[in-house]
């Protein structure tokens, strides 16, 4: 995924919170519940297995007219491709994220990361599921906030210490997900984090 500048328009410091108590409250309470975002697509796994079934094929037919090298050199790429497939198919187990009212949860830190610590996000993806071939998220952790990295974590997601973005790709969204309405909740989700913030330091303050 190439390193891009981050649209502007998600810079937590662009955020604007409304000035209103009653405001705030209905805004602090817009994120109560977590939401699973799922990888989906199946075009490009089922290219791997259609591959894979169709090298294995000509693999056999190769055997039988005694030809060695290009047996093995056929089953060797079978295989591997056939691995890739299977991969894909048990990373889907695992979510690509998920959102909370407290903040993200991936495999690549231990402890989600706070909203106050998103400082900035891009998705990148088509906006239709239909036109995706792989998806990209990158957030800008601020390092007051960043968590502990994990050893291991799901296939495709890490966190880039050059950059200090949490990087997490994908083939596409499931159904019940696309860019738009992705943006959409984490906006909702990090506005809903600093409203809470706010509320917070109201209560303190006489």
């Amino acid at each position: 995924m190439a390193d891009r500048t981050l649209d502007e328009t998600h810079l937590i410091s662009a955020v604007r919170l409304p000035t209103n108590r009653k405001a705030l409250e209905n805004l602090a309470n817009a994120a109560e519940s977590s939401f699973i975002v799922l990888e989906g697509g199946i075009i490009i796994p089922a290219a791997f297995a259609v591959l894979a079934v169709v090298l294995a094929g000509t693999a056999v037919q190769e055997f039988l007219v005694g030809k060695v090298i290009s047996t093995i050199v056929l089953g060797i790429l079978a295989f591997f491709l056939a691995v890739i497939f299977v991969r894909t198919l048990l990373r889907r187990r695992i979510p690509l994220m998920t959102l909370t009212p407290e903040g993200i949860i991936t495999t690549v830190f231990t402890t989600p990361v706070s909203w106050l610590g998103v400082d900035d996000f891009q998705i990148n993806s088509s906006k239709s599921n239909a036109m995706n071939v792989a998806i990209g998220m990158e957030f800008l952790i601020n390092k007051k906030y960043l968590p502990n990295v994990n050893e291991k974590c799901r296939g495709g997601s890490y966190y880039d210490e050059k950059t200090k973005k949490l990087m997490i790709s994908g083939f596409n969204f499931r159904l019940d997900t696309n860019r738009d309405k992705l943006i959409a909740m984490i906006d909702t989700y990090r506005k809903a984090a600093l409203a809470r913030r706010e509320l917070a330091l109201k209560a303190v303050l006489p």
